[in-house]
């Protein structure tokens, strides 16, 4: 892969991380005010629905953002844009649409058919 591409991708990884990171810290902050005490029925209800969807946005961004790291990390260490599964290159088009991907378009769909 050309080294503009390459540098493209690690900026473009870098900044979805530091979003991620901060949107994380704000989610953090959020369900920490959380009011577990709201006196009515409702307003309870709407609060643990609210936490609820906090905490699961949580926990995806930390899966991406461990996706992003993994990748930046293969990209120091020159493996990036190889599939973890056959170690055949994953195509560039794969790799703009989808920076911290491990796996190329078939291993992806063999394992999404399985």
């Amino acid at each position: 892969m050309e080294t503009i591409a390459m540098e493209q991708l690690k900026g473009a990884l870098t900044s979805e991380l530091q979003n991620l990171q901060l949107e994380n810290r704000w989610l953090e902050s959020r369900l920490a005010k959380q009011d577990r005490q709201a006196p009515d029925i409702m307003d309870r209800a709407t609060a643990e629905s609210s936490e609820h969807l906090a905490r699961l946005k949580y926990a995806r961004n930390q899966q991406k953002m461990n996706s992003i790291q993994r990748a930046l990390e293969t990209m120091s260490h020159g493996a990036y844009g190889l599939c973890q599964l056959c170690g055949e290159s994953i195509g560039q088009n794969r790799l703009l649409a989808l920076p911290d991907t491990e796996l190329c378009i078939d291993c992806q769909s063999t394992l999404d058919h399985s």
